[in-house]
């Protein structure tokens, strides 16, 4: 592609050059024409485009090919020696092959769009861009399809560049496969579109081409129609001009040798070599005709170059004619606009840019505050406000949808940020919401007391032990003349003030059932026990009928024989229920009872708050061995309105409306509260991991061991759940300030077309620049404002993971035992306080007697106690 005659019209190296200095000026250098080489895979495609750029680069490998478009800014060097930019890095050329070997095998099977920037300086070379696509697939119908939209997408995005097509000489297109013929032969969109001002076909090989036609035919007339037959034709029937060349192929050990000159000798000796081999085919082998000259030029590697010179100029010309025009276009509505701008600031004060540009900012502050206090009066907009809060508010779903997406985009490792959070924080929520109403249900089983329940004689009763929390089963025989349970606190602080010295008893008679190993049937043994630790059972078997069966995860309690002896209850939850009727309704009205056996997992932990034990296996028991806890309609909590969606039961039933205010922020502090108040630990360790993590080793554990242990546990799964919900609230705030600043930014261009504010600002608010970087501006702004938070609730978190204060409860009810002594002249507080110490205290030496050797299984498993606390 080299220039004319000096002193003649400027070649295309020379109008390229001015072109591409001209238009880098103006941003536009992506509209000059580049040179393109596409065609089947392994074809010779790299091997042309060397021969065209003037010396064998080797940026290509043989056993990898070209799997992205290869995009090559071809300069003249300025030290006579090659230099190469690869990602913008410099390295030799003697790494270029295996460098981009690293690339293109990275790339696996896969065929990527994205083009590759090679960047390479030779001497006496041109000022030129060369574009090397993927080779066209036919093994696999997915490496096709893949190839064929990288080329299709190629040839429609840049429709002004110069494509050569490169094919076998020997190959007839109408022996192609239909799907390449139509793809490359037919218009857009589904073929190439592409015609003969634009285009060239290189038939390679072509020593080998006329050494299998010599046996076929004998003149050059039957030669030159043979070659006629291998061109192709565009869309219309035209023929693409074609040419069949013998290009050259180095050896390994000139490859490997690293010199571009010497390299580029090789290239022209064997290129010189394998023409001169094609003309003696071709005047030797064949008989002479009459247009051997046409024929001739179908095999000249010069008048290949030659009509690649041509149809680059006239290319270039075209398109230099066409920006001519489009820069023309530009400039005048340039100055247009800038005479706007010039009139509508002479009409006004004669301020700068910069003072309306700040005047405009503190219009915007201004609405954003009044906004968020809920003090900007949005019912003296169209429509009452309705089609503003439509457009611009957002429900706390939405703000969380916002802030999801964002926190994919600004914490894309899925260790910082799970893709899948907010899909499993709704599933948590609902099997939240689901546990409570089953627990509602439980609650609500006929038979069940109403009004308060009292514990009276005849009554079963489950009795919580004070050193373990355990419970025990028991009948109450009698309980003692006092005030109700509920009642007495009340009366016991009226007799004080009263300065009655009668004491009401707090005890009641229960009898505890056990059997000894001596013994065969049960025994009793009658206790006075405080009655504020006993709770009523009611057995399930009375309150089970086939119309009112447990659901799958209900909670209830199971009679069982302790280790020690006595007969207790333990925390089971029920699988499926199945039940029977025993007897037939009496004629008298006497309810059927029904019997029935259910399917039962043993939950961890005394209460039955615990999760289930999965070591434990499921038991069938009959519904007689089962209770629940007897609840009167004054102590019954309603899960709520049936009728809410998710986010009213997680926020609040405003949770689903529009908003701009500080409601919105509301709405997601509630929701990160809720979730943070159901959060589950992210990791659970075996009894190896925990007690290896001990601190110190000694038969039983104590304070100094399982309280750094703790810390450790916390800090462990706080990067999980914890971080992830903090990242998403923080995400999902910014999102929610974004609405209200959007919001803004319309509210000052809606004023200034009505009147409200001063016409100066228009210019502004007209000014696409200027609106898409304040756009931008405030984008950016609270995409920091979330990167800030996040890191900030990060650090404060792991903060507190490190300032574990284990004795904090007791210190709080001291604290309010002494101000209610020092202020108030009471001590009611003081029962409170030694009560607390007590269960303190108790705790800690449930975890201090816990022989880490000898006790496994059950409520005092040092493994279950490390959790619990």
């Amino acid at each position: 592609m080299r220039g004319s005659a000096e002193g003649g019209p400027p070649d295309a190296n020379g109008s390229y050059l001015l072109c591409f200095q001209l238009l880098k000026l103006a941003g536009l250098e992506a509209e000059i024409p580049r040179l393109v080489v596409f065609g089947q895979q392994s074809m010779g495609k790299t091997t042309l485009l060397d021969y065209i750029m003037g010396g064998p680069i080797g940026y290509s490998s043989t056993d990898t090919g070209t799997r992205q478009p290869v995009v090559i800014l071809l300069r003249p060097s300025e030290t006579g020696a090659v230099s190469c930019r690869l990602k913008n890095q410099s390295i030799a050329i003697k790494e270029l092959q295996q460098k981009m070997k690293e690339i293109m095998a990275a790339q696996g099977e896969n065929i990527s769009s994205e083009e590759l920037e090679v960047e390479i300086a030779v001497p006496n070379g041109v000022h030129a861009v060369f574009v090397d696509l993927p080779g066209i697939k036919d093994d696999s119908q997915m490496g096709a399809q893949q190839t064929r939209a990288v080329v299709r997408s190629y040839v429609q995005n840049n429709p002004n560049d110069l494509y050569i097509l490169v094919k076998k000489a020997s190959d007839d297109p109408a022996n192609w496969p239909w799907s390449l013929r139509e793809f490359i032969l037919s218009p857009g969109p589904k073929g190439l579109g592409l015609t003969p001002s634009q285009t060239v076909v290189v038939g390679t090989r072509a020593r080998e081409f006329l050494q299998n036609e010599k046996n076929d035919v004998k003149t050059q007339q039957q030669l030159l129609d043979r070659v006629r037959k291998r061109a192709v034709k565009d869309a219309n029937g035209n023929l693409l001009p074609l040419y069949l060349l013998e290009l050259f192929s180095l050896s390994l050990e000139e490859k490997e040798k690293g010199n571009f000159l010497s390299r580029k000798q090789s290239m022209q000796r064997q290129m010189e070599e394998g023409h001169r081999d094609v003309q003696h085919l071709l005047f030797s082998a064949f008989d002479v005709c009459p247009d051997q000259q046409t024929l001739s030029d179908f095999f000249s590697p010069t008048k290949f170059k030659t009509e690649l010179n041509d149809k680059f100029q006239s290319l270039l010309s075209e398109q230099l004619s066409l920006l001519e025009r489009r820069l023309g276009r530009k400039r005048s509505e340039t100055q247009k606009r800038i005479g706007d701008i010039e009139d509508q600031l002479v009409e006004q004060s004669p301020q700068s840019i910069r003072e309306y540009v700040k005047l405009y900012l503190r219009e915007l502050l201004q609405i954003v505050t009044e906004l968020m206090t809920g003090n900007y009066v949005i019912i003296r907009l169209p429509r009452g406000g309705a089609s503003f809060m439509d457009v611009y508010g957002g429900t706390l779903n939405e703000n969380l949808e916002a802030g999801h997406k964002l926190c994919c985009e600004l914490f894309p490792d899925p260790e910082q940020y799970d893709p899948q959070f907010l899909q499993t924080t709704r599933k948590k929520a609902e099997e939240y919401f689901e546990r409570l109403k089953q627990e509602e249900a439980r609650q609500h089983l006929p038979g069940a007391p109403n009004g308060r329940v009292v514990t009276q004689p005849g009554q079963l009763v489950r009795y919580m032990l004070s050193k373990d929390e355990t419970n025990m089963f028991g009948l109450v025989q009698t309980v003692s003349d006092s005030a109700e349970a509920g009642d007495h606190t009340t009366k016991k602080a009226e007799d004080a003030h009263n300065s009655d010295n009668k004491v009401y008893s707090r005890d009641a008679l229960v009898t505890f059932y056990f059997r000894s190993p001596q013994a065969l049937t049960e025994q009793t043994q009658s206790k006075s026990v405080d009655r504020q630790r006993l709770t009523v059972i009611l057995s399930l078997q009375t309150l089970v009928n086939p119309k009112n069966i447990p659901p799958h995860g209900y909670r209830c309690w199971q009679r069982v024989f302790r280790p020690d002896g006595w007969i207790g209850l333990r925390p089971v939850e029920i699988h499926s229920v199945s039940v029977e009727s025993a007897n037939a309704e009496q004629a008298d009205g006497t309810a059927a009872l029904y019997k029935g056996h259910a399917v039962i997992h043993p939950l961890l932990g005394p209460d039955l708050e615990g999760l289930p034990n999965e070591a434990a296996p499921q038991e069938s028991v009959g519904l007689d061995e089962l209770f629940m806890d007897a609840v009167g309609e004054s102590d019954r909590q309603s899960v709520g309105d049936s009728d809410l969606t998710l986010m009213q039961r997680v926020a609040g039933e405003f949770a689903d409306v529009r908003l701009l205010n500080q409601l919105s922020l509301t709405h997601l502090g509630r929701w990160m509260k809720f979730h943070i108040s159901i959060l589950e630990p992210d990791r659970r360790f075996t009894k190896d991991v925990l007690l290896q993590m001990m601190r110190s080793v000694r038969h039983v554990m104590d304070k100094a061991d399982w309280e750094p242990l703790i810390a450790d546990l916390l800090q462990s799964n706080v990067r999980g759940g914890m971080l992830h919900l903090v990242r998403l609230a923080t995400c999902a705030s910014s999102c929610a300030l974004r609405r209200i600043l959007r919001a803004a930014a319309a509210e000052i261009k809606r004023q200034i077309s009505t009147g409200d504010l001063a016409s100066g600002l228009k210019f502004l608010t007209e000014n696409s620049r200027f609106m898409d970087e304040l756009d931008q501006a405030l984008d950016e702004y609270c995409r920091s404002k979330a990167r800030a938070c996040a890191a900030t609730m990060r650090e404060l978190i792991f903060e507190q993971t490190h300032a574990v204060h284990f004795e904090m409860i007791e210190e709080l009810f001291d604290g309010c035992r002494q101000f209610e002594r020092d202020f108030l002249g009471s001590s009611s507080m003081d029962e409170v306080a030694k009560t607390v110490r007590t269960t303190m205290a108790r705790r800690k030496q449930r975890l201090g007697v816990a022989d880490v050797y000898s006790r496994s299984g059950g409520p005092g498993d040092p493994h279950d106690m490390i959790y619990e606390e």
